[in-house]
């Protein structure tokens, strides 16, 4: 918005434009275009495109919760969870399936984020650290 009000004052170019807001000049002249063409709502944000979730909203926030209520209490042997764990808990509770690899993006849209554990040496004497 604050490029539609620098582009129609007219006192600024698109590459001043670009400069002041941080773009790039590519972005400036695209911002230029869609004012030109649509005005002001040319430059309102869209929606997503692309395939929607395979999930609902719901079956999300309970994937959530039982992320957070530990991978033994979904009945897993221990407590840590892997993307392919979550696949196959998802695929055994609703009936779809997700490939480990792209779990990653709709694990933090729901706020969840990948973790690693730190190795520690099989050799470490716990009582002495």
């Amino acid at each position: 918005m604050e490029a539609a009000r620098l582009l129609e004052s007219g006192r600024y170019t698109q590459a001043e434009v670009a400069r002041e807001l941080g773009v790039s000049p590519s972005t400036a002249c695209e911002w230029a275009r869609h004012l030109e063409d649509a005005g002001v709502a040319g430059l309102k944000s869209r929606a997503r495109s692309g395939r929607p979730s395979k999930l609902t909203d719901g079956q999300g926030l309970e994937v959530k919760e039982a992320v957070k209520a530990g991978a033994k209490t979904a009945g897993f042997t221990s407590e840590r969870w892997t993307l392919k764990r979550v696949a196959q808990f998802i695929r055994c509770r609703y009936g779809v399936h997700y490939h480990p690899n792209y779990l990653v993006e709709p694990l933090h849209r729901l706020g969840l984020s990948v973790q690693r554990p730190k190795p520690k040496a099989r050799e470490r004497d716990e009582a002495l650290v």
